[in-house]
């Protein structure tokens, strides 16, 4: 029955009208998307956007809690730092201050004579401007800091120095190395490229104190007071664990230490130091914690507005402006996001398309639709025509293969046809003539009631059909007349009555005739309906004295259950129950019962029978 005609094929192949539709789109594409709009314009903005612009909605650093810092210095005297980073020559300025008598200290004129190992940890630094003004574009962050700088030689003091106290109350000989203790306040200031990327400037000043002389037993002397400037730029990764607040960050650091003692106490005057100037730097590696610098819903949706995904672009933009209501680039993440949204059916057109060239049309369908409910007054225009070509494809399609195709074939390609474009009235024209067909291979088939329902479904998809539905009611009647009275002589009088309700339903003026005929036929179909139940009463009844035979020959015992015996037994005539000290009794009495005259009961079980 799911055939139109008898050409008994399942499938057919649409790849040709949906190169038909893609030829039509193409012919008028470059009108529909000539308001289409990309925020990046050229190639170089582009990568400059996917690369570098990543984290232009990024969540600020707001807290550091521990940041350390270690490696090695060398260093020399005020100069020093004139050289690069990587030269480490001694130059015409020496790191101490000496007094009027003396002139050299070439015991530091080899580079492993100035070389020191070097450890800070900065701790609790806070991003306190984002707490009057939020921003993302850097992290101004301060914070405290100690650090430690231990030389890693001691060479001996030069000929003719003083090596041990008057009082010698120290072990070994005094040697030089310094070694300077520092409590700083340190300024950070930061910039993240990219969410795994950031590059920083650093600056200390802080209190230092330390000694620059040390014995071969332990002891130190020579000790000085005064400050410490760094400066300092690096590099670190970010590493962003899944679930957590914070971040781990690691890289390398350039870093240039300056420390002055202003004060040198030489207690016993054995020493012609008088003082510190000492210019360091060098290489170190970092690692620490971080509170923020993550990428946001606003970054994800860039990323997607970038790559013209509008639709996830205004997700990833409101979600952000819901999120951070005081971020400084809200104003900006509107404007993305009025952006995205004037774009969305451009999108939503191109995936349909898309969805074609797969020779997916329900979901190609689907996107069309989408982009209809938010293009502006021109755009829909477009898209509607588009729309109707592709249904005028699919139902030229059926028109063209029908003799292929079953019914439910047909039927599915003028639905998708009239999904897509549900204001064209041809494919409420092509539904209501296939019904129309498929009423007429029922009826030939003498299947009236059924041809009837695809008759009334044309009727109901297009009012073009009436006239034709109307010419084919008067031949259903007279099919349907003949059936009435061939089921009537059959007495199939369920299926005579339908036929009849059919007529009436059809053309109600045939009630005044044919109400009569129905009522008699419901007559007979209630005399014969009678007849049955009074037949199946008569069984059931049958059954129901089987079942209480075999009840009549089971027994009744000791310890059965209240259930078990009325089983048996049948409802009491009488009952009594006693609760007696917490036990329960009970006694059933009957009038008329072959098993007992009563029976008792202790605690719902059977304990004593009488007869």
């Amino acid at each position: 029955m799911d055939y139109l005609f008898f050409y008994p094929r399942f499938s057919i192949d649409l790849s040709h009208l949906i190169q038909r539709f893609l030829y039509i789109i193409i012919a008028f594409c470059s009108i529909l998307l000539a308001k289409e709009q990309t925020w990046t314009t050229t190639t170089f903005d582009y990568y400059w956007n996917i690369l570098l612009r990543r984290n232009i909605y990024r969540e600020p650093i707001s807290f550091t809690p521990f940041d350390i810092r270690v490696g090695q210095l060398t260093y020399g005297g005020s100069d020093y730092w004139d050289s690069s980073l990587f030269e480490t020559r001694l130059g015409t300025t020496l790191p101490v201050v000496l007094d009027s008598t003396t002139t050299t200290f070439d015991i530091i004129n080899s580079e492993g004579n100035r070389k020191a190992l070097f450890l800070e940890v900065d701790f609790l630094r806070i991003n306190v401007t984002n707490y009057l003004y939020y921003q993302n574009l850097v992290d101004l962050q301060f914070g405290l800091g100690y650090s430690r700088m231990s030389a890693s030689s001691n060479p001996s003091l030069p000929v003719g120095w003083n090596t041990q106290l008057p009082t010698e109350s120290h072990i070994g000989k005094f040697r030089f190395r310094p070694i300077i203790n520092t409590f700083n306040f340190n300024t950070s200031l930061t910039f993240q490229a990219t969410n795994f990327l950031m590059g920083y400037a650093y600056h200390a000043l802080g209190y230092s104190a330390g000694t620059l002389y040390e014995t071969t037993g332990g002891d130190y002397y020579l000790e000085g007071k005064g400050v410490s400037e760094a400066f300092a730029l690096g590099l670190r990764a970010v590493y962003h664990p899944k679930n957590r607040p914070f971040s781990f960050v690691y890289g390398i650091e350039g870093r240039w230490h300056h420390t002055k003692f202003l004060t040198v106490d030489d207690f016993s005057h054995i020493s012609h130091i008088t003082g510190l100037d000492l210019h360091a730097k060098g290489l170190f590696i970092t690692f620490g914690t971080i509170f923020g610098g993550k990428r946001t819903s606003g970054d994800h949706g860039f990323a997607h507005l970038v790559n013209q995904r509008y639709e996830e672009a205004s997700s990833g933009f409101e979600k952000f402006i819901g999120d951070y209501p005081n971020h400084s680039r809200k104003s900006k993440a509107e404007e993305m996001l009025a952006f995205s949204y004037a774009q969305i059916p451009f999108q939503q057109f191109r995936q349909g398309l898309e969805s074609l060239k797969d020779k997916d049309l329900d979901t190609a369908a689907g996107w069309l639709s989408k982009a209809s409910g938010t293009a502006d007054e021109d755009l829909l225009f477009e898209i509607n025509s588009r729309k109707k070509d592709l249904a005028m494809v699919l139902i030229d399609s059926v028109a063209l293969h029908k003799s292929e195709m079953t019914f439910r074939q047909a039927e599915d390609i003028i639905q998708k046809a009239r999904r897509i474009a549900p204001e064209y009235p041809l494919g409420d024209d092509a539904l209501a003539e296939l019904y129309l067909e498929k009423g007429d291979v029922l009826f030939q088939r003498k299947s009236f009631n059924t041809a009837y329902t695809y008759y009334k479904k044309a009727l109901q998809v297009s009012i073009e059909s009436k006239t034709a539905v109307k010419k084919k009611y008067n031949d259903l009647i007279v099919g349907l007349m003949d059936e009435a009275n061939l089921f009537t002589e059959q007495e199939e009088y369920i299926l005579a009555i339908q036929s009849l309700e059919t007529i009436i339903e059809i053309h109600p003026k045939r009630q005044d005739d044919l109400g009569p005929v129905i009522e008699e036929l419901s007559l007979k179909l209630a005399e014969i309906e009678a007849d049955e139940t009074r037949k199946t009463m008569k069984e059931m009844m049958q059954v129901k004295q089987r079942e209480i035979d075999d009840k009549s020959r089971h027994l009744l015992l000791l310890g059965m259950t209240l259930h078990q015996a009325m089983e048996i037994t049948g409802e009491p005539t009488f009952t009594d129950k006693i609760d007696r000290g917490g036990r329960l009794y009970e006694m059933w009495s009957f009038d008329d019962n072959p098993k007992a005259k009563r029976l008792y009961f202790e605690d719902n079980l059977l304990v004593k029978i009488e007869k």
